[in-house]
């Protein structure tokens, strides 16, 4: 049997290993895809955000030159309107073109030229370079840049500028008189080098490097300057393979092809505002060798992580049987110390329960004794001074055997509801009389404010909707030395359709007492407990009230809120969904005027009031 037993967990444990290898062999694929993924979606926002850096770049270099330009054609037209010879408006632009060859502002212009049809067709250059005789300025692109742009700045292709071995474009603009009339054109030479630099040394790994292409890809910027003025386009490979879909959409991205040092290259290409391409290129192996090197981690790492936890198992399953005995025995263990305890909490709840009953019968008949002897007129001082400390004694007491009584049934299950009819403004008037009868000693105003709304009538358990409010009040009076508490009643409808007969009975108690901490709300509830024990040590109670209270709220499917806040006093809201009785009366205006502004000196002498006294031997 042993044998077998081995034989099978052996297999087991081979198709567990197997299961083991298999995850993570799918684990480091799965890796490898989702890295790969990011990368590719990261280089593909670089390339974005890098193409859109160039551009801005080049926007603002080559905005200044323009605006000086037409500046200066400006500066001519006004001169040639004036009446200044072709002496003066020559001596101009070499003066212009001694100003931007010398000055590092302007290190780009390479001079200032132009042709005048107002001068008879006179080409004037001030940069000292002589044109042939077959030179024809209106066929140049320059001329042809300005008539394009008509009265504007135009701009030239990108081209080889011979004298200096370097790109450069023109900026060109046509002059006109007041009436339409063609005056000339004057321009500007920009050599490209700053901006095909910054191009040239774009790169998004070792090895890699970007170029700019003009509208018909010509090569303006490259890192090798034979490739300077070469049109793309017209080659066999390379980016001619993507010409025709870069014209269509401006921008294509992660293409593989050969770059001019042979090496196969990831292609970013985007076109810029002006027409001309930004493209960047890096090498595949580089561009993949984060991802090579994560493969190789990952399957090392993989394959070490296997064997660890294939040891592991054999280990555990070695162990199983002797863990498995040991768990059904703990489970049996816990099993029975639940039955223990279980039986210990119903004891001793059935001790409270009890006890609580048989000092209950007793303590009537003490606080019965008390309250008639209090009053007899004819009972000396410090005799009523003894019944009267035993009454409020015994009363203390009676509460505290009530809750403890309330809370053995709560945790026994046994808890009820019995809801009856009841009247609204006799369960308030009631609650408002005891609370203020308790604490008349204190310098305390209590107010009552009672909406009109309220049913006469409602359907629920009077009793216990007096205990929830009394312990409210009870609390609220306690944990106030002086200052205001006020009781709010009000109703509102429950508002679904199938609930048209339920009315929202709502209470709400705010006092100007210590106020407690949002921890303090949290834990407020919990049996037997208490908040500033030092402060509040002269404060009786057994901290069931509010345990007692919350416990019937939920029976009843109601809800309470707590807003406190240290020093500044607590409001308690409660609303308790109630049984209407189909009637619609609601309590009058004076009735709740009447409720509202009872008399506190007559209230607080109700348990004053005289009782007839007969012989009772």
């Amino acid at each position: 049997m042993r044998s077998i037993t081995r034989k099978l967990w052996s297999i087991i444990t081979q198709a567990q290993m197997l299961v083991i290898f298999l995850a993570f062999a799918l684990m480091v694929v799965l890796s490898y895809l989702y890295v790969s993924d990011v990368q590719r979606k990261h280089l593909w926002t670089l390339a974005q955000d890098t193409i859109a850096h160039t551009e801005v770049n080049i926007k603002s270099d080559l905005l200044e030159p323009e605006t000086f330009l037409g500046g200066i054609a400006e500066t001519i037209r006004v001169m040639i309107l004036q009446g200044k010879t072709l002496d003066e408006v020559w001596d101009y632009l070499n003066n212009i073109t001694e100003y931007v060859t010398t000055n590092e502002q302007f290190a780009y212009a390479t001079g200032v030229y132009g042709f005048f049809d107002v001068f008879g067709g006179k080409f004037c250059n001030s940069i000292g370079w002589i044109p042939p005789d077959d030179y024809v300025p209106q066929s140049r692109p320059w001329y042809i840049a300005a008539e394009e742009a008509d009265g504007k700045v135009g701009t030239t292709e990108p081209y080889l500028l011979v004298s200096l071995q370097t790109v450069a474009i023109t900026f060109a603009r046509r002059i006109f008189d007041d009436d339409g009339n063609p005056l000339g054109v004057v321009c500007l030479d920009i050599r490209l080098d700053r901006i095909r630099q910054y191009a040239v040394e774009t790169q998004f790994a070792e090895k890699g490097y970007g170029f700019l292409l003009s509208r018909d890809f010509t090569v303006i910027a490259h890192p090798n300057p034979s490739m300077v003025g070469i049109v793309l386009a017209d080659q066999k490979s390379g980016i001619a393979d993507f010409a025709n879909e870069l014209k269509q959409t401006g921008f294509i991205s992660e293409r593989i092809s050969t770059d001019y040092r042979g090496i196969k290259s990831i292609v970013y290409i985007g076109r810029l505002y002006n027409g001309w391409y930004m493209g960047i290129v890096t090498p595949r192996d580089t561009y993949y060798k984060t991802t090579r090197n994560l493969m190789v981690m990952l399957s090392a790492l993989g394959t070490v992580l296997a064997v660890i936890l294939s040891l592991i198992l054999l280990r555990i399953i070695s162990a199983k049987i002797k863990a498995d005995t040991l768990a059904a025995e703990v489970v049996e263990l816990e099993k029975r110390k639940a039955d223990i305890a279980e039986e210990s909490n119903k004891t001793k709840s059935d001790f409270l329960a009890r006890v609580s009953h048989e000092i209950r019968t007793p303590l009537n008949a003490i606080l019965g004794i008390a309250e008639i002897q209090l009053h007899d007129d004819k009972l000396a001082d410090n005799a009523r001074d003894a019944f009267g400390r035993v009454s409020n004694s015994g009363s203390l007491l009676l509460a505290i055997i009530n809750d403890i009584l309330d809370l053995s049934k709560i945790e026994a299950g046994k808890m009820e509801l019995l809801p009856a009819k009841y009247e609204v403004a006799s369960l308030i008037h009631d609650t408002a009389q005891l609370n203020l009868i308790r604490y008349e000693s204190k310098p305390i105003i209590f107010s009552l404010h009672i909406g009109e709304n309220i049913p006469t009538m409602l359907v629920g358990d009077e009793l216990r909707i007096k205990q929830i409010l009394n312990n409210i009040l009870s609390n609220a009076f306690k944990y106030t030395e002086k200052g205001e508490v006020k009781l709010s009643v009000s109703a509102e409808p429950m508002g679904g359709e199938d609930e048209s007969d339920i009315m929202i009975l709502i209470f709400s108690v705010t006092d100007t007492g210590q106020g407690m901490t949002a921890e303090q709300i949290e834990r407020l509830g919990d049996s037997y407990s208490r908040f500033n024990m030092e402060a509040n040590r002269l404060t009786v109670g057994t901290g069931l009230g509010m345990t007692i209270a919350k416990t019937l709220i939920l029976l009843m499917d109601g809800q309470i809120s707590i807003k406190s806040e240290p020093g500044k006093g607590s409001t308690f809201t409660v609303r308790l969904p109630q049984w209407t009785t189909g009637s619609s009366q609601t309590i009058s205006r004076e009735l709740a005027d009447n409720l509202s502004k009872f008399r506190i000196n007559s209230l607080s002498q109700l348990n004053k009031s005289e009782m007839k006294r007969e012989f009772m031997p």
